[in-house]
C-alpha cells in the first residue's frame, strides 16, 4: 500500500517486515506446541484455570477498595468484603490455545463484577447457560455513589 510519503523501497520493506513477522508468529506457534504444558487436556487447563479464578479472586478480595454485593445465594447479599475487577481474564492472554480454551469454559465467566455494561454484557455471553455469580460494585468515592445512584 503506497502511501503520498512513502517510496515504493519503504513500501516494499515494510510488506516484508509483516511477512517475516507472520513467519516469527508462526514458528513461536510450533515452538509453543512442543511445550509440556500443551499436552494437558483442555479440561485440565480448565481445572487450573478454575482454581486461578478463585485464588485471583481470594486475593483482590483483600486488596481492594470496592465492597461487594452479591445476588449469589452462597454469598451474604452485603459481606462488607473488598472486591475488584477481572483479574482472572489474564488467562485468556497468555497464547492462543489458552484464549480458545477460557473462551469455550462457560463457567469461567460466571462470575459478573458490574463494572461497566459493556463488559458486563461480555461476560454473559462468554457465561453461556452456566449459573451466574452478580456482583455490585459500590466504589467508596463520591462520584462513585453519584453513578451507582443514577
Amino acid at each position: 500500500m503506497l502511501t503520498s510519503n512513502s517510496t515504493p523501497c519503504e513500501e516494499q520493506l515494510r510488506s516484508e517486515i509483516n511477512r517475516l513477522t507472520e513467519e516469527r508468529r508462526s514458528y513461536a506457534s510450533q515452538l509453543n506446541h512442543t511445550l509440556p504444558i500443551f499436552r494437558l487436556a483442555p479440561d485440565t487447563l480448565c481445572l487450573i484455570f478454575q482454581f486461578y479464578k478463585q485464588d485471583a479472586l481470594d486475593e483482590h478480595i483483600k486488596t481492594s477498595t470496592h465492597y461487594l454485593y452479591s445476588w449469589n445465594s452462597s454469598v451474604p447479599r452485603l459481606s462488607g468484603r473488598p472486591w475488584c475487577y477481572v483479574p482472572w481474564v489474564a488467562v485468556s492472554h497468555v497464547c492462543r490455545r489458552f484464549r480458545g480454551i477460557a473462551l469455550e469454559f462457560a463457567s469461567f465467566w460466571d462470575t459478573l463484577c458490574a463494572t461497566s455494561v459493556p463488559w458486563t454484557r461480555e461476560l454473559i455471553r462468554r457465561s453461556k447457560q452456566a449459573p451466574l455469580h452478580v456482583c455490585y460494585l459500590r466504589t467508596l468515592s463520591p462520584i462513585g455513589d453519584t453513578i451507582n445512584q443514577g
